[in-house]
């Protein structure tokens, strides 16, 4: 259907470096009506209408250069006209989307890719064949179709933006998704609207993304062959169309390519009487005719093709549907119904949709009436009927966002099509293709969990990089999830702001700058008027030429009803006329936005000139947030005056509401406006502001500054220049050399012309200093001892630290896999509980540095703590699985019987494992041989299902859902009850079905017992601990002499000593291994002479190292200091590891029975060779008599491994690993 066309007469070129310029595109004028009788439900409202001479534009396109030979001398350029008059230029190549051999058989169906000259992110793909050309052009300006304006003639066509097309039903044709949630594997077992959450917060870095090709089985009806010319080479036809418009939307977003199989001819059915499809109108019936029809019918395999998806004709039910997988079984499971001719918009709108489905792409928005079914639990982060690709736009009525979807993919969408396409099922069949693309950048700086003001407008902006492409586009959209809420009415956190497509502004404005500059409320963009949680990903992408890819970040915050709406009152409703070269008040509702947990201390205010759109002039930065600020009129005129307030280190703003005027000057004189009114002043700091003076009317006097008050004491200023002329700039140097100074400051300053004109403005300093001396460690002290599974850690509050980061870890390096939890902690914190459940018999380390917006402050020394020496016993049930039926309230229990006798001092329930339909219908208690009855789950947990649960009484935690990732618990009551108990006899868990379930059967799969009682392990002793003397510059060995540890029931090769800190002015070695924090090594490493240390800084006269050492059975000594002295008089023991590295030579290495070891020239004296092994224990030890120089080494009964070789002649000593196989 036309609803009217726009007449032309721009006459437009296609040149082609190949050949002279012609004249092919052409403006018509044609008969009102005129259109495709084909075009059943579609509706364009308007379009340009043009000729082309198809027979002259195929000519040329035969010239197209191969998609695989580049973009090299042999280039083709063609000129597109666009729907609003304007054209764009396009490199064209030759891109088929047809295996070859079919591609072979049918030359006249061909497809081509566009690539844009003036912006890199312009694309496109083209095809012809028997219904002439097709086209989408994505441009500056919005997706660009062109298609035949009629059937009847190859010369005719229509240029129309996407946006123009609506899809239009009498209802007797259904346009929506017949995928509901209970039809994919991904279906939910909870109907919480926020228990599913998307995959990952963020996606960003240097990745390197490839082509992925999917070989695609596209089949169709008899239906749908008859209104598609009724010919295998016509359908074929608008199955190129179709593919090409697909493989443009997948390549451009996803870098994902469809290609027609060879035997698609087969899979085309062209009389309805005679294909294998009964009832073709019924997309969900045909889905399961499929299978049959590709493998009985047309004899192809499904393990042939990647995807496979049928294409029909009107459907009654609906307008698509797809529960199959790509690469996976059911993959040939895909129904598009066309209720149009209109290939483009059939595709863009149904199946595009319906594909994202088969990479496992959910529905994304949140209410459509007529389907509510539809609406997918967890993933509902568009408003109303969405707007995107995996939405219902244009379907759900009165909660329609637009007519019709916009053609590209919400970020939740990107998100699981690329996690299905990489990372899962769908990356096992694609042909990938190098394209030498990588994933760009995305880059948000706001720290999540600030917060706003109820019905305050806000803006948010990035930024984004990539190594092979320039001209990027972002976009802002909204990633809540809450309950179902009409458009205009919302509540919980269902999101408020619909997507808009990508631009090349990293910046959104929420809502639309258009609406707050109208004052229209527009139900599509709301801002929040109650106190909720605010969640937004920007999406970065690259638009790279032949496959795209994206990249994304998250940021979340809240809004706050005790603030808000933040207002302009002034200028506003009155209108003032403001004359330039004056001050001016402007005046704002702060509406509590000063207070916690907003607590914007400081705003910006900034003048626009047409009429609230863009605000170029910056009248004030950083002026307190108290409601009003004098202001400096720049030098201009204008009728569209408004005044923008906005946070200074927040989102959020607001706008005056009306135009007010600018007048010219009325008088001589100047202003004075510093570059910041507001600076952050990190202590001890030199403060530079500039101040920036303007003229008016010729006043050219000179301009003195002065500062009249509100500097600390201690602190000098001065001015650069002193004295300036009207229009020149100052800098006005503030030195504080205090750090203790800290705090804000008014400081009063004064731009002056005596007698004629004064000028006074206000800095504001805040002054912040970095000593964090007085935070220091509470508990646990360090070398504590005994400490249970879960602890506080403990400090005191230092005045300068706006936060702190503390961590916890099994081993000093703090790096993964030791550590074991890093936090960050709120200003006043100073104590901490760790989400975790200690290790027992542990060694711990933690540690702590204060923040502030000035500094990282410097670690604390980390401290250590062991935690208790448990002695557990474990038991696990062997009557299991105990079936729970579905029906009735049954009671079920497992015994476990002990046959020890102990008193219980601790008792723990590492495992609960089974099932039931819900879970919530249970309640779990245990039973001990005396009676005790503990409730350990008490009808927790809605609708999940699994049960796979622990619990301790010192778990840190109750219990949070869903229970079915074995984490451990605080159970309901206190397992603390059986203490003192025996342990001996039956201990029995009890289930319970407390209320009715859903019918299904379920089952205790397993559980476990175990009971737990302290030990007191023996300490090792530090029996020496003596200074290391090494001349500058050398090394010597760190020997039993000066560092030993022993033990009662521990020998030299069990001792353990750990680097807490190593050492600043040397490197210490283990042999010719380099030692950091965290690195290990043992006595026996000490005995065999296998640890040096050695200075490299010969100026230092000090070193030192810190240590802890553990015996392997619970005992430990804490942190050990030990010194070394660099003297010029210490005796050399050993040389330098590093300086002698060809000093020997082992061969074979790796060697299996035996290796030589061989020096360069005869010995001059007797040497002594030892091998050890990686523990630092000797296992062999011979000697070299003077004149050898070679020397067999039998290791054919060693175990596998490496080892080192020790050579020591005289005072020397070298070292070699050797592998032996």
């Amino acid at each position: 259907m036309i609803s009217r066309f726009l007449p032309l007469v721009l006459l437009l070129a296609l040149s082609t470096s190949l050949s002279a310029q012609h004249i092919f595109w052409r403006d018509v004028s044609i008969a009102p009506g005129t259109g495709r009788s084909d075009d059943g439900t579609v509706n364009i409202k308007q379009f340009r209408p043009v000729t082309v001479d198809m027979s002259a534009f195929k000519s040329l396109l035969a010239n197209a250069p191969e998609e695989s030979a580049g973009q090299g001398r042999n280039t083709l350029e063609v000129t597109f006209p666009l729907p609003n008059g304007e054209t764009e230029t396009y490199l064209v190549v030759h891109s088929p989307l047809m295996m070859p051999r079919l591609a072979a058989k049918y030359p006249n169906i061909q497809s081509f890719r566009l690539i844009g000259t003036q912006r890199a992110n312009s694309s496109g793909r083209m095809t012809y064949g028997t219904n002439g050309l097709s086209a989408i052009l994505r441009t500056r300006f919005g997706e660009v179709y062109i298609d035949a304006l009629t059937l009847e003639r190859d010369d005719l066509y229509r240029v129309y933006f996407g946006r123009e097309v609506t899809l239009e039903s009498d209802g007797s044709i259904a346009l929506d998704c017949g995928l509901s949630p209970e039809m994919t594997p991904e279906t939910l077992e909870a109907d919480e609207w926020e228990a599913e959450r998307p995959v990952s917060g963020g996606r960003s870095g240097a990745a390197s993304v490839d082509l992925r090709v999917y070989s695609l089985a596209l089949a169709c009806t008899g239906e749908y062959a008859q209104t598609h010319g009724g010919t295998k080479e016509s359908v074929l036809s608008s199955f190129n169309e179709a593919v090409s418009l697909l493989t443009e939307i997948y390549e451009s977003e996803l870098s994902i390519r469809f290609m027609l199989i060879e035997d698609i001819e087969k899979l085309i059915w062209l009389d309805p009487q005679l294909d294998p499809f009964v009832n073709a109108n019924g997309g969900l019936a045909l889905v399961n005719q499929i299978s049959d029809a590709f493998t009985t019918d047309a004899k192809i395999s499904l393990s042939s093709f990647d995807l496979g998806h049928l294409f029909t004709g009107d459907c009654t039910d609906v307008g698509g549907v797809a529960p199959g997988r790509a690469c996976n079984f059911g993959r040939e499971k895909g129904v598009t119904c066309h209720s149009s001719s209109n290939v483009s918009l059939m595709v863009r709108r149904i199946m595009a949709h319906e594909v994202g489905h088969q990479f496992s792409a959910s529905h994304s928005f949140t209410n459509c009436p007529p389907s509510q079914g539809a609406v997918v639990g967890g993933k509902a982060v568009e408003p109303g009927s969405g707007s995107t690709i995996m939405s219902y736009a244009g379907l759900c009525g009165n909660q329609n966002l637009i007519n019709d979807n916009d053609g590209y993919f919400h970020v939740q969408s990107l998100e699981e099509i690329m996690t299905y396409s990489r990372e899962g099922t769908g990356r096992t069949c694609a042909t990938q293709i190098s394209i030498d693309n990588t994933e760009p950048e995305a880059r948000i700086d706001y720290a999540d969990g600030f917060y706003i003001p109820v019905n305050t407008p806000f803006q948010l902006t990035g930024s984004g990089s990539d190594l092979e492409d320039e001209d990027l586009t972002y976009c802002w959209e909204q990633f809540d999830v809450g309950p179902l809420s009409v458009l205009g009415d919302p509540s919980g956190n269902t999101p408020l702001f619909r997507s808009y497509p990508p631009t090349s502004i990293p910046t959104r404005v929420f809502p639309r700058i258009e609406d707050i500059v109208t004052n229209t409320a527009n139900r599509n963009e709301l801002m929040a008027d109650y106190a909720r949680d605010m969640t937004f990903r920007m999406t970065v992408r690259d638009n790279h030429p032949g496959g795209g890819t994206a990249a994304w970040q998250e940021v979340a915050f809240h809004t706050t009803d005790v603030a808000g709406p933040f207002m302009v009152l002034s200028p506003d409703t009155d209108r003032p006329m403001w004359e330039a070269g004056t001050y001016q008040k402007v005046v704002w509702e702060v509406a509590n936005t000063n207070r916690d947990p907003v607590n914007c201390q400081f705003v910006n205010i900034r003048l626009s000139t047409d009429g609230g759109f863009n605000y170029p002039y910056v009248l004030a930065t950083g002026v307190p947030n108290t409601g009003s600020a004098m202001v400096p009129v720049p030098n201009i005129e204008t009728v569209a005056a408004r005044i923008k307030v906005e946070a200074n280190d927040n989102i959020f703003f607001n706008i005056s509401s009306q135009n007010f005027r600018i007048t010219a000057p009325t008088s001589a004189g100047f202003t004075m406006t510093p570059s910041q009114n507001n600076q952050n002043v990190c202590l001890p700091d030199l403060v530079s502001i500039d101040l920036a003076t303007q003229s008016f009317l010729g006043f050219n006097e000179d301009i003195t500054f002065e500062v009249m008050e509100g500097l600390p004491n201690d602190a000098a200023f001065d001015f650069s220049p002193a004295i300036i002329k009207p229009g020149e700039t100052s800098t006005l140097r503030i030195d504080i050399p205090d750090r203790n100074n800290t705090g804000a400051y008014e400081v009063k300053l004064r731009a002056y012309v005596p007698g004629r004109d004064t000028v006074v403005q206000t800095l504001y300093l805040n002054l912040t200093s970095n000593d964090f001396s007085d935070v220091s460690i509470v508990e646990p002290m360090d070398g504590e001892n005994g400490i249970g599974l879960t602890t506080t850690l403990a400090w005191t509050e230092s005045a300068n630290a706006s936060k702190y980061e503390v961590e916890l870890a099994n081993n000093p390096s703090f790096e993964d896999p030791y550590l074991l939890d890093a936090s960050e902690l709120a200003e006043g914190t100073t104590e901490f509980e760790p989400d975790v459940i200690l290790e027992e018999n542990t060694l711990h380390y933690w540690r702590l540095r204060p923040i502030n917006e000035c500094s990282d402050g410097e670690y604390l020394p980390v401290n250590t703590f062991h935690t208790e020496n448990l002695i557990c016993t474990g038991f696990t049930s062997n009557d299991t699985p105990v079936v729970i039926p579905g029906s009735g309230l049954p009671t079920k229990t497992s015994v476990i019987s002990v046959d020890f006798d102990g008193t219980i001092s601790d008792l723990n329930i590492p495992l609960v494992k089974g099932s039931y339909q819900p879970v919530s219908s249970l309640r779990l208690s245990l039973t001990s041989p005396a009676g005790t009855e503990v409730i350990l789950f008490d009808g927790n947990c809605g609708n999940t299902t699994d049960l796979l649960i622990g619990f301790d009484d010192q778990a840190p935690d109750t219990l949070t859902c869903p229970p079915d990732d074995g984490i451990v618990f605080q159970p309901v009551k206190p397992l603390a009850d059986f203490i003192g108990e025996s342990t001996r006899g039956d201990w029995t868990l009890k289930v319970q079905v407390i209320s009715s379930g859903f019918g299904g059967v379920g089952n205790i799969g397993e559980w476990r017992l175990e009971f737990c009682a302290s030990s007191t392990p023996i300490d090792p002793v530090l029996v020496t601990n003596d200074t290391l003397y090494v001349p500058p510059g050398l090394a010597n060995p760190v020997m039993a002499d000066v560092l030993e540890t022993l033990d009662e029931d521990n020998g030299p090769e069990d001792l353990k000593y750990t680097l807490v800190q190593a050492p600043a002015s040397g490197t210490l070695y283990f042999l010719d291994q380099a030692l950091s924090v965290g690195d290990t090594f043992r006595q026996a490493t000490i005995n065999a002479f296998n640890l040096y240390y050695a200075n490299e800084d010969p100026d230092a006269r000090l070193d030192q190292f810190i240590f802890v050492v553990e015996d392997g059975t619970g005992g430990w000594i804490p942190p050990q200091t030990f010194t070394i002295k660099i003297d010029n008089t210490a005796i050399v023991d050993t040389d330098d590891p590093e300086l002698v590295p060809e000093r020997i030579l082992l061969y074979p290495n790796p060697a299996r029975s035996s290796f030589r070891l061989q020096l360069p020239g005869p010995l001059e004296q007797a040497a002594q060779v030892s091998l050890f092994d990686a523990r630092g224990s000797q296992v062999q030890r011979s000697l070299m008599s003077v004149g050898e120089q070679e020397q067999l080494i039998q290791v054919g009964d060693l175990p596998r491994g490496l080892y080192f070789v020790r050579l020591q002649i005289g005072a020397s000593v070298l070292t070699r690993r050797v592998i032996v196989q």
